[in-house]
């Protein structure tokens, strides 16, 4: 996943935006192969977006999503604020 931050950084530094959350903005913005949007289990990440950070999603080993009271079961999170750098 960190390579995926560092790509994502990339474009917030050239654009002072992040991509719209969607496969084919986050696609364009990381300029890798498919292989680098997907985790290690065959599922594509998720990316979410705020004014101020970022968060990237794993479904982990079970490829399910934890979703609500589910959530941290199996999946990896990174996760960054970018509050200091403003």
């Amino acid at each position: 996943m960190s390579k995926i931050a560092k790509a994502l950084e990339s474009y917030y530094a050239e654009k002072n935006e992040w991509p719209s959350p969607g496969p084919t903005s986050v696609a364009a913005a990381l300029k890798e192969s498919v292989d680098a949007k997907i985790d290690p289990w065959g599922t594509e990440y998720r990316y979410f977006f705020s004014n101020d950070g970022y968060s990237i999603q794993s479904a982990g080993p079970d490829k399910t999503f934890a979703e609500g009271h589910k959530s941290g079961r199996d999946d990896q999170w990174y996760s960054k604020s970018l509050r200091s750098r403003r």
